[in-house]
C-alpha cells in the first residue's frame, strides 16, 4: 500500500497529520506486536518512498476452515450440566457469573484464539487493500521483432509453445513463416524442419515429455487445413492422415489428438485412425486448452460474422459447452485462455479501445480472493497469446507493434523511393484520378483520413471505433467509397464526400460486405463478400452492383463464388477472384462473359490507369513478387520482389496500391513482435 492510500483509508482526505511520524509510528508498533524486524522483515516490508507491502504467506479461508476441522475435540474435559448449574428463571445475570463450568486443555484455546486473531486480521487487510495491483515485472525473452503476430481476422492466431527451456513458434525468415525455436535463456533462434508444403505453419500445441508438436498450415483461403506432427529434437515431420483442422490439442492421456473442424471436436489416434467425435461446440473452436487436471477444456469462438472472440468451457464428464465469461465485455473480445501449471489462475487476453491486454482469473473462489477478471497487462502495445510455463506461474506472450515503411517503386528505374510524409504511419493508400487528392488510413487506429497530395488539407473522414478496411475514389474525385465496420458489427459500406461532412450506409442489410469500387460513371458501386476464413457465412456469396441513388442491387451475372470486384477506368471489364484466390477472371461488359486472364493464386488486384494491364501480388511464391498481366495476349512480367528491397530490416511487404503514373506502392513491414515473460508470484 502506498503511503498516500494509508493516510486516506485511516485519516480520510480532511485530516493533516505528520504522515512520516504517524506512519512510522503505527508500523513500529506492528512490527513490535509480531517480533518483526525492518531489517530482515517476515511480515511488513518498507518500500523507500513509495509504502510498505505485507509479504508473510497468506493462508486462504478453504485452508484455515480444514485447520478448524482438524482440531482435536476433547468431550471428556466438558462438564455435565445438572440442574444446579442453571439460572434460576426470573433473576438477572450477572456478569461475573458462570453459567457453565466447562474445562478446556490449557494450549487448545490460545492457538484457536490465534487463527481466529489471524483470519479477522487477514480480512482486515483484503478489504482494505488497495484495489490496484501491483506492476509485474516484464522480462524481454526474443529481441529479433520478426515473431509471427498472427492475423484474427483471417483466423490466424498468434500461437506458441514452450518446454520450460525453449519455445516453439513461427518467425518471418525471407518474407515467410518458418517454424522456429528460441533458447529461453539467451534468445538464440534456430530452425526446425518442416515440409515445403507447409507454408504457414502455426503452432497448436507440445506433447507432455515435450518432444512432439502439432502444427497446422495456414494457407489462406482455406478453412480447414492439414495437420502434422513434428518432432523437436530431429526426425521428419509426418502429416496425420484423413484430417483436417482449424485447431487442435493433445488430448490428457497424451496419446491422441483433439481436433476441430467445423462446429464439431473429434478425437483420432496419431495415425489418423478411430476418428470419433467428441462434442458439438457453438461455433469455430481455436486455442484449445485443456485444465491441469485434465477434467476440463477451455476454447475462444470465432464469430466471423460478428468478428467477436468468445472464451467457452466444456467439462470432460459432460460435454456441453458453457460460456465462460458472460456477457463480461460487449462486444465480446477474450481470447486464447491457459492455465498456470497448478490450475491457480487461467490467463487470457481481452481487447479494449482497439488494445489486447493480458487478464487473470483466480480458479478458486473464496471470501478473501474473487474469481473476476483482474487485469495483468496495461498497453501501450497489445498482448496476446498468453503460455504458461510448466511449472510455476510465468507465463509467455506476444507483443505486437507492427513497423511499416511506405515506398514507391519506379518501374521504369527499377528503384525504390520513400513515399510522401503524408502517407507515412499508414495501412493503405489510395489517390485519386487526376492525381489532386490522396486518401489513407492509419495503422494506429484505422481512421479515414484525406488531403491534397502535396500534404494540404487534411481532413479525417472517418473516427475511432470504426475501422476502415479498403477504399476507393469516384472518378471525379469529389467522394470516397469504403469499407468499415464497428466493433462487433459486420463489415459495412459507406460514401463520404470529399469534406468529410456527408458519409451514409450504402445498404441496410445485417451481411458482410466488401471491396467497394466505383463504376466510370461513379453512379454506381460494385462490391463482394468476404472469403470463407473472414466471414463463414451460409448465405450465397457473389458479386453485386448497388446504385448510389436510390439504393437497388442486382447481381452481376455468373459471379457466384467470386470476390474482390475491380471496375477497369473505361469500364469495359471486371476482374474478379473465387473465394480460394487461385485465379484471376475477367469480365466483358458487353458481351457478359467470364474468361481466365491468370491460373494462380493471387492478390490485390489493381488496374493499370490505362485499363491495359492489372498489377497482382503472389504471396505463395518465396519471394512474394508483384506481377502485371497484359490484358491483350495475357503476357506477365516481374514487377519487383522481397529480394529486391533495398534495406536488409525489411521483414516481408505488401502491395499497396497505384501512384500516378501506374508506380506501385508497397508497405514494407520492418517489425512484428517479440515474446516477453512474466511471473504472477512477483
Amino acid at each position: 500500500m502506498s503511503r498516500e492510500e494509508l493516510q486516506r483509508r485511516v485519516w480520510g482526505t480532511n485530516v493533516e497529520v505528520d504522515l512520516d511520524h504517524s506512519l512510522k509510528t503505527a508500523i513500529n508498533k506492528i512490527r513490535e506486536a509480531l517480533k518483526d524486524s525492518p531489517d530482515n522483515p517476515r511480515f511488513i516490508e518498507t518500500l523507500p518512498r513509495r509504502g510498505y507491502r505485507f509479504i508473510a504467506p497468506v493462508t486462504t479461508m478453504e485452508e484455515v476452515e480444514r485447520s478448524f476441522s482438524e482440531l482435536p475435540v476433547v468431550v471428556s474435559h466438558l462438564p455435565e450440566i445438572t440442574a444446579k448449574d442453571t439460572v434460576p428463571a426470573g433473576r438477572p445475570i450477572s456478569g461475573a457469573e458462570t453459567i457453565l463450568q466447562v474445562k478446556s486443555q490449557p494450549r487448545l484455546w490460545p492457538w484457536i484464539c490465534g487463527i481466529a486473531l489471524f483470519v479477522a486480521g487477514l480480512v482486515s487487510f483484503t478489504a482494505t487493500r488497495p484495489t490496484g495491483n501491483i506492476p509485474l515485472y516484464v522480462a524481454q525473452v526474443t529481441t529479433s521483432g520478426r515473431i509471427m503476430p498472427g492475423t484474427p481476422h483471417t483466423e490466424n492466431l498468434a500461437s506458441f509453445a514452450t518446454d520450460g527451456l525453449r519455445l516453439y513458434l513461427s518467425e518471418i525468415t525471407g518474407g515467410m513463416p518458418a517454424l522456429a525455436e528460441v533458447s529461453i535463456s539467451d534468445g538464440e533462434v534456430g530452425p526446425l524442419s518442416v515440409p515445403p508444403e507447409v507454408r504457414n505453419p502455426v503452432v497448436d500445441d507440445l506433447s507432455s515429455n515435450g518432444s512432439k508438436l502439432l502444427v497446422h498450415n495456414h494457407l489462406g483461403p482455406e478453412i480447414e487445413q492439414s495437420l502434422w506432427i513434428v518432432p523437436t529434437h530431429g526426425g521428419t515431420a509426418k502429416r496425420i492422415p484423413n484430417i483436417v483442422v482449424h485447431a487442435s490439442a493433445w488430448m490428457p492421456n497424451g496419446k491422441q489428438i483433439l481436433y476441430a473442424t467445423g462446429s464439431k471436436l473429434f478425437v483420432a489416434n496419431e495415425d489418423g485412425s478411430e476418428i470419433r467425435e467428441f462434442a458439438s461446440v457453438p461455433g469455430r473452436a481455436f486455442w484449445l486448452r485443456w485444465s491441469p487436471s485434465g477434467d476440463e477444456l477451455r476454447f475462444t469462438i470465432l464469430d466471423s460474422q460478428r468478428h467477436t472472440s468468445t472464451l467457452w468451457t466444456l467439462k470432460a464428464n459432460i460435454l456441453i459447452a458453457r460460456p465462460l465469461l458472460s456477457d463480461w465485455s460487449t462486444p465480446a473480445s477474450e481470447c486464447c485462455g491457459s492455465w498456470t501449471a497448478d490450475g491457480r489462475y487461467f490467463v487470457f487476453q481481452s481487447s479494449h479501445n482497439g488494445t489486447s491486454n493480458l487478464w487473470k482469473i483466480a480458479q478458486h473462489k473464496s471470501i478473501l480472493r474473487s474469481n473476476e477478471p483482474i487485469q495483468i497487462t496495461n498497453g501501450p502495445s497489445s498482448y496476446q497469446a498468453p503460455v504458461p510455463d510448466r511449472s510455476g506461474h510465468k507465463i509467455f506472450f506476444v507483443e505486437t507493434e507492427p513497423r511499416y515503411a511506405q515506398l514507391r517503386y519506379d518501374t521504369g528505374q527499377k528503384r525504390f523511393s520513400p513515399s510522401p510524409v503524408t502517407m507515412t504511419g499508414t495501412d493503405r493508400t489510395e489517390f485519386s484520378h487526376d492525381g489532386q487528392w490522396v486518401a489513407w488510413i492509419r495503422n494506429t487506429d484505422g481512421s479515414l483520413w484525406r488531403g491534397r497530395t502535396d500534404g494540404s488539407y487534411r481532413i479525417q473522414i472517418s473516427s475511432p471505433p470504426t475501422r476502415v478496411w479498403l477504399m476507393h475514389w469516384s472518378p471525379d474525385g469529389k467522394r470516397l467509397t469504403y469499407m468499415g465496420r464497428l466493433p462487433g458489427q459486420p463489415w459495412k459500406l459507406f460514401v463520404a464526400d470529399n469534406s468529410g461532412n456527408d458519409t451514409k450506409m450504402l445498404l441496410k442489410e445485417d451481411r458482410n460486405e466488401a471491396d467497394p469500387d466505383w463504376s466510370p460513371d461513379g453512379s454506381q458501386i460494385i462490391f463482394g463478400r468476404l472469403p470463407n476464413i473472414m466471414a463463414n457465412e451460409t448465405a450465397e456469396k457473389d458479386i453485386e452492383i448497388v446504385n448510389v441513388q436510390d439504393g437497388s442491387v442486382h447481381k452481376l451475372p455468373g459471379s457466384e463464388g467470386f470476390y474482390a470486384p475491380r471496375w477497369s477506368p473505361d469500364g469495359k471489364y471486371i476482374a474478379a477472384m473465387p473465394m480460394d484466390q487461385h485465379r484471376l477472371m475477367i469480365f466483358d461488359t458487353t458481351s457478359r462473359t467470364w474468361r481466365i486472364l491468370v491460373d494462380r493464386e493471387l492478390a490485390n488486384p489493381t488496374w493499370s490507369s490505362d485499363s491495359r494491364s492489372i498489377f497482382f501480388q503472389v504471396f505463395a511464391e518465396e519471394d512474394q513478387p508483384i506481377y502485371r498481366v497484359w490484358l491483350g495476349d495475357g503476357h506477365i512480367e516481374r514487377i519487383v520482389g522481397m529480394n529486391d528491397m533495398p534495406t536488409a530490416g525489411t521483414i516481408d511487404f505488401s502491395f499497396s496500391s497505384l501512384a500516378p503514373g501506374d508506380v506501385p506502392l508497397i508497405r514494407a513491414r520492418t517489425w512484428t513482435a517479440n515474446i516477453y515473460a512474466i511471473d504472477l508470484n512477483q
